[in-house]
């Protein structure tokens, strides 16, 4: 219980969030002196319940006049949880200094609070500089300019993979160091001209804070756009957000078979293949890339992977002799949404599980059954071994990138169990309903 009198924190900004959730949800921004606002989704009636903290009262006496089925938790032990583990660290409810003074809220979420899914951020454009660019691309999205575009898309797709790719060979050409490196940065820009897309659609819709950039997700090096004002939008425009990066992908792609009849360069077929391969991976739900916040925000599901777990939990509570019959899901989804969340749950637990195989079995362990001969090898030129012909320093490269693939697949493996089984171990009551989201948007 805090010792000092609370109040609410009146510098938090509300806004309506479109979603799926029967009960009325909002968009909560909690403004930080050194870095952009943290957004969380609540039920709306909890705002009824940081009104009543003024700063005049000690918390426990105002939690002996509240009713807590009307907060929506079982007792008022729980309440007290939702103040002191939630409300007061993340910043919603500030406690006053005995002079008087205004206590500030935090200036960083506490780590194990954080939903961003990248390891590393590191900003390429901001809005200074984004701004200016995606007012050029804005008239992509009139209907006059956007169906020539998608002819255009459509036409060049029919002509590539009927015409041009049954006559195009990768042998000679597109495996060629030149032509990789050329194909490649052809792809990079892709993936630019893809963020730039989501930029545009967010700047359209109202979004002044943006941001590109490059980080760590998972294993990939990935570029990301900061959309986190999308969550202020309607589902519907959330949705051509998440939608206009491989939209504008696209058009860029259409292009290269056009520079390919000009100019006979090999290098656009191979980045046309590749970023249609990049396309289709994006729209995979079950990592946060395009596909996931399309699915989100197309069944209004708030944050899908908090939500599965909370129905993995929900669905064991109920089938388990031990659980909890009676235990509910923290939000009150449709029956729609449910069945799409509970189809999402079955697939998403068989991705993962392949993707584990994946990492674990035909990757790392192939590397660190093979390392041993390959450090072998190394040691062996040095003791003049007959037949021993590579290059000392081919063989030292390649001992170096084996051993931090292995020690990163280990990092990724390690961090998401401890994650898994940390919300696993969670309890999925009201204080789940408090989500939040620091980026979102992009790859």
């Amino acid at each position: 219980m805090m010792s000092a009198p609370l109040y609410r924190n009146p510098a938090i900004r509300v806004f309506p969030l479109d979603s799926d959730v029967r009960d009325e949800m909002v968009l909560c921004e909690i403004p930080h002196r050194d870095r952009a606002p943290t957004r969380y989704a609540l039920p709306a009636k909890l705002l009824t319940f940081l009104d009543c903290f003024d700063g005049t009262r000690e918390t426990s006496d105002i939690l002996r006049t509240i009713d807590p089925q009307e907060i929506g938790v079982p007792q008022t032990a729980d309440l007290d949880r939702l103040v002191s583990e939630l409300l007061v660290p993340r910043g919603f409810l500030l406690s006053s200094t005995d002079d008087g003074a205004v206590a500030q809220a935090p200036t960083s979420e506490p780590r194990s609070n954080r939903r961003s899914p990248l390891y590393l951020r590191i900003p390429l454009l901001r809005s200074r500089i984004l701004l200016p660019i995606v007012s050029v691309f804005r008239p992509m999205f009139r209907r006059s300019i956007a169906i020539p575009i998608l002819v255009l898309i459509a036409g060049s797709h029919l002509v590539f993979y009927a015409s041009i790719l049954p006559q195009y060979s990768l042998e000679g050409t597109g495996l060629r160091t030149d032509a990789t490196i050329q194909a490649l940065l052809l792809v990079f820009l892709g993936g630019l001209i893809h963020e730039i897309g989501h930029a545009t659609a967010g700047a359209c819709y109202g979004c002044r804070r943006l941001e590109i950039g490059c980080g760590l997700y998972l294993y990939l090096v990935v570029l990301y756009t900061d959309l986190s004002e999308a969550w202020r939008l309607p589902r519907r425009q959330r949705a051509v957000v998440d939608l206009a990066g491989i939209y504008f992908q696209a058009a860029f792609v259409a292009l290269l078979p056009i520079i390919h009849a000009f100019t006979g360069w090999t290098a656009p077929l191979s980045c046309f293949l590749i970023s249609d391969l990049l396309i289709a991976a994006s729209l995979n739900p079950f990592l946060r890339l395009d596909g996931y916040w399309l699915l989100s925000d197309a069944f209004g599901i708030l944050n899908l992977r908090t939500a599965s777990l909370a129905f993995l939990h929900f669905i064991k509570a109920r089938l388990t002799l031990r659980g909890d019959r009676r235990a509910q899901m923290p939000w009150s989804l449709s029956r729609r949404s449910m069945v799409v969340l509970g189809i999402y749950v079955v697939f998403g637990t068989g991705f993962f599980a392949y993707l584990t195989v994946v990492l674990a079995k035909r990757l790392a362990m192939t590397l660190i059954q093979t390392y041993p001969h390959v450090v072998r090898d190394f040691l062996g030129m040095f003791a003049d071994r007959p037949g021993d012909s590579a290059h000392p320093w081919t063989l030292a490269l390649d001992i170096a990138w084996r051993g931090l693939v292995v020690i990163w697949i280990s990092f990724i493996a390690f961090h998401m169990s401890r994650r898994l089984i940390r919300r696993l171990r969670q309890s999925f009551g009201v204080s789940r309903g408090l989500l939040s989201w620091s980026v979102r948007g992009g790859k």
